[in-house]
């Protein structure tokens, strides 16, 4: 029940809603703190009992078929325990 840190993996060219993200910040989802980089989301999390969920948007500039870069998750005082998804294809039309 540590702080936990998810990097989402997002495509090339993605901009992501701000206000989606702000909008979660006020709930009681365990969401503390994000920071949005060129290719992922960086959140810090403190994890509810029963999982922490939580939506956000994003929007793309130009039609693609990509990869997002992959998507990590945590513990911030023990980065060794993680839990790795591989990059997703995107096709944006």
């Amino acid at each position: 029940y540590g702080m936990m840190i998810a990097e989402i993996g997002l495509p090339p060219g993605a901009e992501v809603d701000r206000s989606s993200l702000e909008s979660v910040l006020g709930q009681s989802t365990g969401l503390d703190h994000y920071e949005i980089l060129a290719d992922r989301v960086l959140f810090y999390l403190w994890p509810n009992a029963g999982g922490t969920t939580f939506d956000f948007f994003l929007t793309a500039r130009n039609a693609m078929i990509a990869k997002s870069s992959a998507s990590i998750l945590y513990d911030y005082y023990n980065p060794e325990a993680l839990s790795e998804l591989v990059p997703s294809r995107w096709t944006v039309k």
